[in-house]
């Protein structure tokens, strides 16, 4: 289950990193997109100019999921 590793990987190595991605995707592709708010919050406050991360965020919020 990659929301599984996703989550392991983040508990091992805190903060934001690839974990962060990770696991906020898997969560929009199963469904679960109010679980990627915090994560993609908290990859903005590490990297603002994150066009990417910004657009799922606001498609989250939409509720298109990305």
């Amino acid at each position: 289950d990659a929301i599984a590793t996703w989550e392991a990987m983040l508990k091992k190595f805190p903060g934001v990193n690839a974990g962060t991605y990770g696991l906020a995707d898997a969560y929009v592709a199963k469904g679960e997109a109010g679980k990627a708010i915090p994560l993609y919050e908290a990859i903005l406050k590490e990297n603002p100019g994150d066009a990417g991360v910004k657009g799922k965020l606001d498609a989250v919020r939409r509720g298109s999921g990305g």
